[in-house]
């Protein structure tokens, strides 16, 4: 939403830190949507204020023999105050061709976070057959080191990896920075949430007494010979231990930390450690699958315990002029019986430029309407007389979907509940730019979700038929140039 990759086929995984007032942050080009050869290697944008991106360019490059590139973190040397070293992690897979090969990891190290010096092959970081899978094939995964703070010194490390006898992730410990010493992988303890059979880890870190995971996965299993279907589901889910080495469990709330179904519209979740507090970043893909930055979020934790993702007032630095604006029923559009009805905006948004929308739910459902819309919400124009229609059930669960611009012919596309306490008046924030949309209520992030390339613009205010209302409406124009 905040920063698109010109360089790059498509930017992946992005991962950044902050450092004497700037904001770096990496991506690598998506090698899976790339025609033909590899992907290019590791680029960087930075920012001044997290918000405002400038593209700098490819900073590692992937090496000649290399098929393709997978990428990490960054984090500092443990001798950081005698060194000024900047340490980071990508892997490269070497083969016959993308499918049968073996990947390993190898480092790079700076001191100003551009100027990268990739490490000889004694830094080399191969899988340890004690309690991983090295076979020659993409089922031995090796990749994307994340690091936490070790009591007594040195760092933790989790990494994407197979382990022999149980789904997982790698883990090990390393007093230097870049000599990796293997652990056995943490184990996981299910409970009443069905296992996974493969994962991905984002980032791992340490919020009060616990240790939170961030892993990614897709449900394969509702995949067809073309990729991702309406059926499909997938994103970042929550884990925490009480030891750094486990075992892990689902978080008991907002396990599906930051999900989606039937288009991966978002993905990898990142601590980002700033002077403004622990954030998180991500990215998000659109219908045409064009990769973007999403805005920068706090990692929230209540009394307890329960992780989720906040709005970062950093962002109010995109907010440019105010845009004034009233809700009026739309005459022309032919009505029918129907349980929604739609006040559209006076005016049409430039959703190029972007618009943040604020105001107030008023007099929401305190429980879920089972047989009725009884909340308030959104509707965004696609094309003519129908679009995307966000129905705020209550200030727990939010429904996606498409609806006719009369307010007939609702079809629920996704659901979330974010297992919040439930109160019958709430703040929200839309945040809206080119096809990309992010909704928030009282500041904690429900979900990120793409529109169609059609949306017109055209945004309406969506309501039940129990009397909820939107109060305190203030729309912004976003300030890119």
């Amino acid at each position: 939403m905040f920063y698109r990759a010109q360089e790059v086929e498509k930017m992946w995984d992005t991962y950044g830190c902050y450092h004497e007032g700037v904001f770096y942050m990496y991506y690598m080009d998506d090698f899976g949507h790339r025609e033909e050869g590899p992907n290019k290697g590791i680029s960087l944008a930075t920012s001044p204020n997290g918000v405002h991106w400038k593209e700098y360019g490819l900073v590692i490059p992937i090496a000649k023999d290399a098929k393709w590139l997978g990428d990490g973190t960054i984090w500092k040397s443990p001798l950081f105050d005698q060194d000024g070293q900047f340490f980071t992690q990508f892997s490269e897979w070497r083969g016959p061709d993308r499918a049968h090969g073996k990947q390993s990891m190898f480092f790079a190290a700076s001191t100003d976070l551009i100027k990268w010096k990739r490490l000889g092959d004694e830094y080399r970081f191969s899988p340890d057959p004690r309690w991983y899978r090295n076979d020659p094939d993409m089922a031995s995964r090796w990749d994307s080191i994340c690091t936490m703070q070790r009591d007594g010194g040195g760092l933790y490390g989790y990494w994407t990896a197979t382990p022999k006898t149980h789904a997982g992730i790698g883990f090990g410990q390393t007093f230097d920075g870049l000599r990796f010493e293997v652990l056995e992988p943490p184990r996981i303890e299910w409970g009443d949430i069905p296992a996974m059979n493969w994962f991905e880890i984002g980032g791992m870190n340490k919020i009060n007494d616990k240790f939170y995971a961030l892993m990614g996965h897709i449900d394969i299993n509702h995949k067809d010979s073309d990729g991702i279907t309406p059926d499909t589901v997938g994103g970042m889910y929550t884990f925490i231990a009480d030891r750094p080495e486990g075992p892990f469990r689902p978080a008991s709330k907002n396990f599906e930390l930051l999900t989606w179904q039937g288009h991966l519209s978002t993905y990898y979740t990142r601590y980002f450690h700033s002077p403004d507090g622990l954030l998180i970043n991500h990215h998000a893909t659109n219908r045409d699958n064009i990769t973007f930055l999403s805005p920068l979020k706090r990692a929230i934790t209540d009394r307890a315990g329960t992780l989720r993702l906040g709005y970062w007032e950093g962002n109010e630095k995109v907010k440019g002029k105010e845009i004034k604006v009233k809700a009026t029923q739309d005459n022309t559009v032919p009505r029918k019986a129907r349980d929604l009805q739609i006040d559209f905006l006076n005016q049409t948004f430039d959703l190029t430029q972007g618009i943040v929308i604020e105001g107030a739910f008023e007099q929401l459902p305190n429980h879920e309407k089972k047989d009725s819309f009884a909340g308030a919400g959104f509707y965004i124009e696609e094309k003519k007389e129908a679009g995307i229609a966000i129905l705020v059930q209550n200030r727990s669960v939010t429904e996606f979907g498409h609806l006719s611009a009369d307010g007939s012919d609702y079809e629920s596309r996704q659901k979330i509940d974010r297992q919040l306490d439930i109160k019958t008046r709430c703040n929200f924030r839309l945040m809206i730019r080119q096809t990309l949309s992010e909704l928030y209520i009282d500041d904690l992030l429900v979900q990120c979700y793409s529109l169609s390339p059609e949306a017109t613009g055209r945004i309406g205010l969506v309501f039940g038929a129990k009397g909820a209302k939107i109060e305190d409406l203030r729309v912004w124009a976003m300030n890119f140039i």
